[in-house]
């Protein structure tokens, strides 16, 4: 009998962005080619591209998450 992953697994896979706060900068890790597209077509120049991911400011995160949520994507976890 296969095992299921728990409610966290579940989540992580079925969203296109991943939000990892890390103290003073928040990654925001696309997780699919249209999450990807997005990112680098909608993230400003000012937004730093690390080894795959975006890093921004805290103070920038909730317009982007509007902005994600608005053009229909799924971020985990949800920032509060």
């Amino acid at each position: 009998m296969s095992r299921l992953p728990d409610r966290g697994q579940i989540s992580l896979l079925q969203a296109d962005f991943e939000v990892r706060d890390v103290g003073s900068l928040v990654i925001l890790d696309p997780l699919n080619d249209r999450a990807e597209s997005w990112a680098v077509d909608t993230l400003e120049e000012a937004v730093m591209r690390w080894d795959g991911v975006f890093v921004v400011e805290p103070r920038h995160l909730s317009r982007i998450i509007d902005g994600l949520l608005h053009d229909g994507f799924t971020v985990s976890p949800m920032p509060v």
